[in-house]
């Protein structure tokens, strides 16, 4: 194996470890071991670094515009080939719960893909997107700009459901 696509595996592996210690430290908080929250997070910290200076080695950080033609390009790959896949084999498993949750995710990541859409071409329009809130529903991650809606168009959560990101 290629060096360059070891340290792409490093750089996955890293994130997603970072992520799951992150959900670990929700949980020890959730149990009142707050000390063992606080490790899972510093660990998490100390793997964003190491993220941070893997994705400097493989580059593709260029420009504002760039990255957002990259995370739109991985976001509509998500929903048109990753998720359809493995919706429609949890479909013929007859894995309802399954299913349903695949196809919220499939239409978060298709609003993703049109949220990078529009913020691409205001980059290149006008250099960056109008002001507004931004706002995630807690239960799907269904992303808007603006004021939430009530209910969510995808979970179906009422509008309390979303938090505004800063």
């Amino acid at each position: 194996m290629a060096i360059r696509e070891k340290l792409k595996q490093a750089f996955a592996l890293e994130s997603k470890n970072r992520e799951l210690f992150l959900l670990y430290s929700q949980k020890a908080e959730a149990e009142g071991q707050h000390q063992v929250a606080r490790l899972f997070r510093a660990v998490a910290e100390s793997e964003l670094i190491h993220v941070r200076a893997e994705a400097a080695l493989l580059g593709g950080n260029d420009s504002t515009a760039d990255n957002l033609h990259q995370a739109a390009t991985i976001e509509e790959a998500e929903f048109q080939h990753f998720y359809a896949r493995f919706l429609k084999e949890a479909v013929e498993d007859e894995n309802s719960p399954l299913a349903e949750l695949l196809s919220r995710i499939m239409e978060v990541e298709r609003q993703h893909y049109g949220l990078y859409q529009r913020a691409l071409q205001c980059v290149r329009e006008s250099g960056d997107l109008p002001e507004s809130p931004v706002h995630v529903c807690g239960r799907c991650g269904c992303t808007v700009l603006g004021d939430p809606p009530d209910p969510c168009p995808v979970c179906g959560g009422p509008r309390a459901g979303f938090r505004a990101v800063t």
